[in-house]
């Protein structure tokens, strides 16, 4: 029996140290996702429409969404804070997490000569991240709470007139 106990807690050590370097190097990919995001001078920002695909090339279309509209703007409080509220949303579990994906906002930044974007959903919560036009293969769901559409909506009413952000419909 003794024996037995010893190889238990073997295996369950083996296991709580590769699940931790696991969770480690999720969290070390995660980071590398918010990179050129925090580093960033300046920023694209985006009001998008959600709903049918636009076709490629028609010259309004971010990541197959409708432009409402869109500023380029230096790095400021708001946009950092928005920014930070989504990076530690995204590392929290979200249980509630809906599958509709209709992005409303979208951030652009440009970082050793790689443009990077990312799709924001705040009705299901969700986070898809491109790098030269092309998906990293990562959609995130964040959390519900802090990382709110105020920020960036704040910041498209004070460049843009009238802020065209749309609605986001009211999560159950």
């Amino acid at each position: 029996m003794g024996r037995f106990l010893n190889f238990v807690i073997f295996c369950a050590v083996v296991a709580a140290i590769g699940w931790g370097l696991h969770g480690w190097r999720e969290k070390k990919a995660d980071r590398e996702l918010w990179m050129p995001y925090h580093g960033a001078a300046s920023w694209m920002v985006l009001s998008l429409e959600p709903g049918p695909d636009v076709p490629p090339d028609s010259g309004g279309d971010f990541h197959n969404t409708r432009i409402l509209a869109k500023a380029e703007v230096r790095a400021t409080p708001g946009l950092r804070k928005a920014i930070a509220d989504l990076e530690q949303a995204s590392q929290q579990d979200n249980l509630r997490h809906a599958a509709c994906f209709n992005p409303r906002h979208g951030l652009r930044v440009v970082k050793s000569g790689v443009t990077y974007d990312l799709l924001i959903c705040y009705e299901c919560h969700g986070l898809a991240f491109f790098a030269d036009g092309k998906p990293l293969g990562v959609q995130r769901p964040f959390a519900q709470g802090k990382a709110t559409p105020d920020d960036l909506d704040r910041i498209l009413a004070e460049i843009v007139s009238p802020a065209p952000s749309p609605q986001v419909p009211a999560t159950p």
